[in-house]
């Protein structure tokens, strides 16, 4: 490393340190001082070895001496100008530890952090440059030079990113922070850097570095409006190759739609997750450590989605999972968004709609014993709850079970009882309590009215159910979730199914929307085939980010912002709506009447 301006200002700075060590060492009292001042003859004449053993011997022989400490301070700074770099960085450090509040201290670690650099530990060199700026510093600006040069010439960005973390808060962090800014602009992640120089610009507005901030600032825009992308990470091949296809195409659509909306290229990267977590993980990070997207789309399974969420928000980059419906996935991240409804929305939007439309006030609830059935039935009970309105029962049944008579006898229980304090004042005419013949009815024959019975059974499992209700007496408003398949309703007919409001499977897309129709056409004549949902849902995906782009959403954490803010966005798949932790908010609720569907929110 053979730098001449920076070992001009080393020698420089040692001038000017060894001059005031003289002012500080010559005011003392000399006396009894001979053998030390055989060392600094030794020093003055250049005779820098001999002077190390002298001071050396000194510190040994005179552990209590006055001069110690400038003994041990000079030992350091003979092998210093010896150019014994590792013992001189060694050396300065002991005379550091043993008197730590020493005035000579800040002079001790300038030439450590001069050692360092000697020695080729560039990071570490930066590190003692870097504490030693304060206002206070009377060589602040030889420090400053030196810290710069090792910044841009010899630290890599990891290592300054690590040294930014290490003085957040502290003089250097300003200097630290430029640089780690410069290098974004040098390695082209033209995303990242707009936002890290809104950042500093934050914390440090009147620095004087702004007029290169406004340049590098000025240039990422123009440069990101020409190259703006989006990844799609999805299986491309693999068990579900088709639907990731299908999402890829939606977008393409939305791509073709911005494109000629506002005349500005924007490039999706396709990444083939293979349905493999570790693959999508893998091959994200890959791209992410070499280019700044505005944002990805995917993935596809809620269980590739998870570990891709954590990515997300470590590189700070919004992720649109169309299909993840897990609950709290989005959670996970402030940075990651999803389009399909989880378990949880299901259940609080039907609550909410039941106590909002049809103004019911008795609930049961009959749900599959396992994790989405409990999901389902405990946000369902704790949205009604949050209406004043108690469950009257909640049952769970097994995956196995075909006979549901003890479920539902448990359900009428509570409302039998109350008939029971009825059926001694009703006559025979009464059909509640009486058959044509005027013969009392068995009591299991009674037929109880339940406002409505919340089901959120699987479609397998809805012509099993389903006509057990009547049979055992119970007329009520179903209400239904799980993703209700719509030929499987009308299989069951309207016998059973009449007047069921139910959420719809994730197949289910509204054909007569304008704007699913216009999408439909548009991927019909570029493909030659009719979209699904799962098209929808990826053109939707990339219309919600072409939208944010539009309004000056240039880098990913502008981007996200604008998200967060989406609020009855009219899609081809549906209306979507985020939460504040990025849950779509908004469902689909048909009613089965007469065997069609209509759709009713």
């Amino acid at each position: 490393m053979n730098n001449p301006t920076f070992k001009a200002i080393i020698l420089f700075s040692w001038i000017f340190l060894t001059v005031s060590f003289y002012n500080q060492l010559y005011g003392q009292d000399k006396t009894d001082i001979q053998r030390f001042e055989l060392a600094m003859i030794a020093f003055n004449e250049g005779a820098y070895e001999e002077a190390h053993e002298l001071f050396s011997n000194f510190n040994q022989i005179s552990q209590n001496h006055e001069y110690l400490a400038a003994s041990y301070y000079m030992e350091a700074l003979s092998s210093f100008k010896a150019q014994k770099w590792v013992n001189a960085s060694e050396e300065f450090r002991e005379f550091m530890a043993k008197f730590p509040d020493h005035s000579l201290r800040n002079y001790a670690r300038y030439y450590i952090a001069s050692s360092d650099y000697y020695i080729g530990d560039f990071y570490n060199s930066a590190v003692q440059f870097s504490t030693l700026l304060s206002p206070k510093t009377t060589f602040r600006d030889n420090i400053t030079i030196s810290l710069e040069r090792l910044l841009w010439g010899y630290l890599n960005p990891e290592e300054i990113n690590v040294l930014k973390r290490r003085f957040s808060g502290e003089p250097a962090e300003e200097i630290i922070h430029f640089y780690a800014i410069k290098h974004l602009y040098n390695q082209g992640k033209l995303a990242l850097l707009l936002e890290e120089i809104n950042k500093f610009n934050q914390k440090f507005p009147e620095s004087k570095y702004q007029k290169n901030l406004q340049s590098f600032s000025k240039g990422a825009e123009q440069r990101l409006t020409r190259q703006l992308s989006i990844v799609a990470v999805l299986p491309l091949s693999g068990t579900y190759q088709e639907y990731g296809e299908r999402i890829l195409r939606g977008m393409k659509i939305g791509q073709a739609d911005y494109q000629s909306s506002f005349d500005q290229e924007l490039r999706i990267i396709e990444l083939d997750s293979q349905g493999d977590p570790l693959v999508a993980v893998e091959e994200v990070k890959k791209l992410l450590e070499s280019e700044t997207p505005v944002a990805i789309v995917g993935p596809l399974l809620s269980e590739t989605a998870v570990p891709l969420a954590i990515l997300a928000d470590q590189y700070r980059v919004p992720m649109i999972t169309p299909t993840a419906s897990r609950d709290n996935l989005s959670t996970i991240s402030p940075f990651v968004f999803q389009l399909a409804i989880t378990p949880e929305y299901c259940g609080k939007i039907l609550a909410r709609f039941a106590v909002d439309s049809l103004k019911d006030s008795l609930f049961a609830i009959l749900a599959p014993d396992d994790k989405y059935g409990h999901s389902m039935a405990t946000a369902f009970k704790n949205a009604l709850e949050n209406s004043g309105i108690k469950a009257m029962d909640i049952r769970f049944y097994g995956e196995d079970k075909i006979d549901f008579t003890i479920d539902f006898i448990e359900i009428k229980e509570p409302l039998l009882k109350k008939m029971d304090l009825l059926v001694a004042e009703a006559d025979t005419t009464d059909s509640t309590f009486y058959d044509e013949y005027g013969k009392l009815k068995p009591r299991h024959e009674w037929e109880v009215k339940l406002d409505a019975l919340f089901l959120p059974a699987y479609s397998s499992e809805l012509s099993l159910i389903l006509p057990q209700i009547p049979f055992n007496y119970i007329k009520t408003q179903i209400l239904g979730a799980n993703g209700w398949n719509l030929e499987e309703v009308k299989k069951i007919g309207r016998v059973y199914a009449d007047s069921a409001i139910f959420i719809p499977d994730d197949f289910y897309v509204d054909e007569s929307s304008k704007i699913w129709f216009g999408f439909a056409r548009k991927y019909n004549t570029k493909y030659d085939e009719k979209p699904d949902k799962f098209a929808a849902l990826g053109y939707d995906a990339l219309g919600i980010l072409g939208k944010a782009i539009s309004n000056g959403a240039f880098y990913p954490e502008v981007v996200r912002d604008y998200l967060s803010g989406i609020k009855n966005y009219q899609g081809a798949s549906q209306n979507i709506t985020f939460d504040p932790t990025g849950a779509n908010t908004q469902a689909t609720i048909l009613k089965f009447n007469r065997d069609h569907f209509v759709r009713i929110q």
